[in-house]
């Protein structure tokens, strides 16, 4: 049974999934420590990082990708409106 799951197509689709969550994580802090990025700029990239870790989170383990459109628009553009505003407010 175990053999099975590690096996699935799915379960390895959620393991390169969690691995780019986390190579994204691990990005962004490396980019927090590095001088040439400061400012505004820092917080733009902290957004499309974030951006881009609820498009993953939200297609794969809510399993929004094979939901109907409407649901997927909805939290898809909560999370674009509520990073763009953001950005927007650090240019403001």
């Amino acid at each position: 049974m175990m053999d099975t799951l590690l096996q699935s197509r799915s379960f390895q689709a959620l393991l390169k999934v969690t691995a780019l969550l986390l190579l994204l994580t691990l990005a962004m802090a490396w980019v927090t420590e590095h001088p040439a990025v400061a400012g505004r700029w820092l917080g733009v990239l902290a957004l499309g990082l974030a951006w881009a870790k609820c498009v993953l989170v939200a297609d794969h383990f809510m399993e929004l990708r094979h939901a109907p459109v409407l649901p997927r628009l909805v939290v898809l553009g909560w999370a674009t409106l509520v990073c763009g505003g953001l950005v927007m407010s650090l240019f403001a």
